[in-house]
């Protein structure tokens, strides 16, 4: 029998398949699928931040009655982190609290931060140039680092980083994709800017002793080319300058200036009343604008000041020193400065049309894409108009120890002490269960969260969950208890509007109802119930199917919907303000619940913004449902569906929490731990050393062998081809 003749490019397509299967151990396999996909979970925030959740077995948070006691507790390794930011005149009173090689500075730009806010109607900071000028002449870098030694940061925005995204100076904002150029900071001094900007707007060193000038409408006589000089013009220049120089009513020259050789000016000196403690900040705020040629008056606050009506220090004042600290992750603080609200009308009276269009976007439109793009614009024209300038930004300071856990994680915002660290953190130098996680606590309250939400907070936020959170580095909204969420869906509803409220029997004001002819209803009391076709936003989740709550009882649709109700049945000041009840725009009898897994609240409110409005701790409706009065109850043992459930707790001395067993997002831990790095910034197991080789070597194998196989196949085929084509030799004759 005559031996099979295999054909040379299939004997090649033959090896690379023996090549490909020989270098593929199912180790490496099984490593590389691990590696795909954490790096698939990676792409979705989702899998990133709610996977691989609860890695130690209990968390203990202990009261103390003083910072001190608490700081030394932590230099004691008694407990591992500090539960609430921490001064920072602790810090700097105590050095070793940063040369303890145990100890961990976390720092995050606050929501905080200090300006100076001027009335825009009154002389001179009427002027934009003079406004932006003193941007260009403050040295921000400098107070960060006199004032505040550097526990806070420049920054130009009124949306801070520590709001996240939202903000045109956070690392990760997507101003760029919506073709808007980020402006120059004015962190550093920039005092020249400053002049010219002054001077192409007619404010001039009239008679060169330093200050600036403007005209008071009396006439006397006055050479150009002297008066060029002074502003550090040289003749030659001047020259050309005859009928050029910009004209306005307050600047140095009359409008009626047509000649060089004599010119009919008075002037009276620029001077600035600024309200503002007179203290190391206030030196650097008058310095900037000395450097300008504009002398600063100060003027000292009243006693008590910030109890009278707020404009009333603006009648002796140009601009006057504000703190703020913005409450949520949003850019809605924006809406204070537009023409129509009333504090602006009060304080600063500046006016910006297309600001204002803008911001109004913000505020009403369910277009995510939208809102974003309108939000970078109106930080633009902030920056360029300057009606309130950012001088500081305060960092919040966290301290924890690092001699026994990992994985520490600074939220954006509000600090190491948060539930990101708390559900993330792992035994040192190991990714696995186990260790204990002690944090301070000043005091407990109730733990009753329809009466009180104080400092128990850490406590019940481990326990109870909510529908989304936002993720700790740019705060955008992921689900948590919901797989899948959609926001900004405006349908058409039939809903049926209260005429009272079913608690307290007092008449529900409607802020704003859309018809679905258009027409809208505002401020609408209806005097008895009433059934309309409205547009409303729907707000959806799809519940994770594996939920359930520290009692073994699922966690459905039900019960997000009867937290809503519990909201109303308690009236609780801490959510009464999502519902129509209290101005908002949710009713708990408009949330349907089509099965266990799927909710949809509808809401009056087509801004984007509404989603706030659903994160509430979800309570299971088999507890709660049987109390009469839900708000006496004590809840002293609390059963949630969080990552952490009660284990025991001695009044105002310590409270104790446990892993949940049936959290469904709990690491997974294989047999044998990888050993990782020793470093905070590594808390992502697809960074592990070997996995990464394992995954190199398969990219190289496939790289080398898929190829010669592929290759090795084409052309195995043609020689196939040919050899069909050729004639049979015994068809030959």
């Amino acid at each position: 029998m005559r031996a099979v003749r295999t054909l040379p490019s299939l004997r090649l397509m033959i090896f690379g398949v023996i090549l490909l299967v020989l270098l593929i151990p199912p180790s490496i396999v099984e490593t590389t699928q691990s590696i795909l996909n954490d790096l698939f979970d990676d792409i979705t925030s989702q899998g990133k931040w709610r996977e691989n959740t609860g890695y130690v077995d209990e968390i203990s948070f202990i009261a103390f009655q003083s910072d001190n006691d608490e700081i030394l507790a932590l230099k004691r390794g008694l407990i591992d982190i500090i539960g609430h930011s921490v001064s920072r005149q602790y810090i700097m009173e105590d050095k070793t609290l940063l040369t303890n090689p145990n100890i961990q500075l976390g720092k995050t730009p606050s929501r905080s931060f200090g300006l100076l806010s001027f009335d825009t109607q009154k002389f001179p900071t009427s002027s934009r140039a003079l406004r932006q000028a003193f941007a260009w002449a403050l040295d921000k870098n400098k107070i960060q680092e006199d004032v505040f030694a550097n526990y806070s940061r420049p920054a130009d925005s009124l949306i801070v980083p520590g709001v996240g995204y939202w903000s045109i100076e956070h690392p990760n904002a997507t101003y760029a994709q919506y073709g808007i150029q980020k402006p120059p900071t004015y962190y550093a001094p920039n005092v020249q800017e400053g002049n010219l900007t002054l001077l192409e707007e007619s404010f001039y060193d009239i008679d060169g002793d330093g200050y600036r000038e403007y005209y008071n409408g009396t006439d006397s006589p006055f050479n150009l080319r002297s008066f060029l000089k002074v502003q550090g013009i040289d003749d030659a220049t001047a020259a050309n300058m005859k009928g050029k120089i910009p004209l306005q009513t307050y600047g140095g020259l009359p409008s009626d200036f047509t000649n060089d050789t004599s010119v009919w000016v008075d002037d009276d000196k620029i001077v600035l009343k600024i309200m503002m403690y007179q203290g190391k900040l206030f030196s650097y705020v008058k310095s900037a604008f000395l450097s300008l040629g504009i002398n600063v008056s100060p003027v000292d606050p009243p006693p008590s000041w910030f109890l009278l009506p707020i404009s009333e220090p603006f009648n002796s004042s140009n601009a006057i020193f504000f703190s703020f600290t913005l409450l949520k992750p949003t850019p809605l603080f924006l809406k204070l400065l537009m023409s129509n609200r009333p504090l602006n009308k009060e304080l600063w009276h500046w006016s910006n049309s297309t600001y204002d269009s803008l911001v109004e976007t913000i505020l009403t439109s369910s277009n995510l894409t939208e809102v974003e793009e309108a939000n970078y614009r109106a930080q633009v024209i902030l920056w360029e108009e300057q009606p309130l300038v950012v001088l500081y930004n305060n960092f919040l300071l966290s301290l924890y120890r690092t001699s026994k856990l990992d994985g520490w994680i600074t939220e954006t915002g509000v600090g190491t002490n948060s539930y990101w660290s708390w559900v993330k953190v792992y035994p040192k130098g190991q990714r696995k269960l186990g260790n204990k996680l002690v944090q301070s606590i000043h005091s407990f309250g109730s733990f009753n969260i329809w009466e009180s939400y104080g400092p128990e907070s850490p406590i019940l936020q481990l326990i109870y969950d909510t529908l989304w959170k936002w993720t700790p580095d740019d705060l955008k909204p992921i689900g948590w208890l919901a797989d899948s969420m959609n926001f900004g869906r405006i349908v058409k509803k039939t809903l049926t509007f209260k005429a009272k409220n079913p608690i307290t029997d007092t008449p529900i004001n409607y802020t704003k109802i859309v018809l679905v002819n258009g027409t809208v209803l505002k401020n609408h009391v209806f005097k008895q119930d009433t059934t309309l076709d409205v547009l409303v936003q729907e707000l959806s989740f799809k519940l994770h199917p594996n939920l359930v709550f520290h009692d073994q009882v699922n966690l459905t649709s039900a019960d997000v919907k009867f937290t809503f109700q519990l909201i109303r049945k308690t009236q609780s000041f801490n959510y009464l303000q999502y519902l129509v009840d209290e101005g908002g725009s949710i009713d708990p009898d408009w949330i349907e619940t089509p099965d266990n897994l799927t909710v949809k609240i509808y809401s009056l409110s087509h801004s984007y913004f509404e989603y706030l409005n659903t994160l509430v701790p979800i309570h299971p409706k088999h507890i709660w449902d049987k109390f009469k009065n839900p708000s006496l109850y004590s809840n002293s043992v609390p059963v949630g569906s969080g990552p952490y459930k009660w284990k025991s707790s001695v009044a105002q001395k310590y409270y104790v929490l446990e892993r949940n067993p049936n959290w469904p997002f709990l690491p997974k831990i294989s047999n044998k731990s990888s050993q990782i790095r020793d470093e905070e910034a590594i808390y992502q197991g697809s960074e592990d050393i070997f996995r990464l080789i394992g995954f190199l070597f398969l990219v190289e194998t496939i790289v080398i062998a898929i190829p010669l196989f592929f290759v090795a196949a084409i052309y195995a085929v043609n020689e196939i081809i040919e050899k069909l084509e050729k004639k049979p030799s015994f068809l030959s004759n």
